[in-house]
């Protein structure tokens, strides 16, 4: 039998970000710049960020898959620089409702039909700058990018419990909440990795 996984659902809404009172984080030499998205880039951080988790072995990160992606309305890449280095990505696009409501549903929350919904694609740091508190400032710094400059009303992004057990954690941390969970089969192949709870 194959293995299955957890596929979190995990949200934030513009009410909820503004009602934080998250203090200031030292952003010492860092800076969140966008820049054309291109499938090349966007398989190069998967590969920098989520090696350990097999992110480069799914089939939504095949360079295909990112090229496909990219046709997506309102794609968007977002690098977190250090001293003008990129050290993380953020990929983000427009969502709809409709593809949403069921978790919104079974989470108790009403979404309004033309409510405006940034998903994150993916999100992550290069390995050797994690755990360093640069990731809470990063989706503290896209969280104002997508509220307060680009007009979201949610933003939005799954995680699968294949990925680092500290993810969940920190995504609450920062404001968001697991409004959903399914279990998925698993997609990469040759998979050994035991399943995270």
């Amino acid at each position: 039998m194959d293995p299955f996984y957890t596929l979190r659902h995990l949200l934030i809404s513009k009410d909820d970000y503004n009602s934080q009172s998250k203090a200031s984080q030292n952003n010492d030499g860092l800076g969140v710049v966008e820049i054309e998205p291109n499938a090349k880039t966007v398989r190069y951080w998967v590969e920098q960020v989520g090696a350990p988790y097999g992110w480069h072995e799914r089939e939504q990160y095949t360079l295909e898959a990112i090229e496909e992606l990219l046709t997506t309305s309102g794609i968007r890449l977002f690098m977190l620089q250090k001293d003008g280095c990129p050290i993380g990505y953020c990929l983000t696009h427009d969502e709809t409702e409709s593809n949403l409501r069921p978790h919104f549903t079974k989470a108790g929350h009403n979404i309004e039909p033309d409510s405006n919904i940034s998903r994150i694609e993916g999100f992550g740091l290069a390995a050797n700058k994690t755990n360093k508190d640069l990731g809470n400032f990063y989706i503290q710094a896209m969280f104002k990018i997508l509220f307060k400059h680009s007009g979201a009303d949610y933003v939005y992004l799954t995680s699968r419990s294949t990925n680092h057990p500290g993810v969940i954690p920190f995504y609450k941390n920062n404001g968001m909440q697991v409004i959903d969970q399914e279990q998925k089969r698993e997609d990469r192949p040759n998979v050994n990795m035991p399943q995270v709870a």
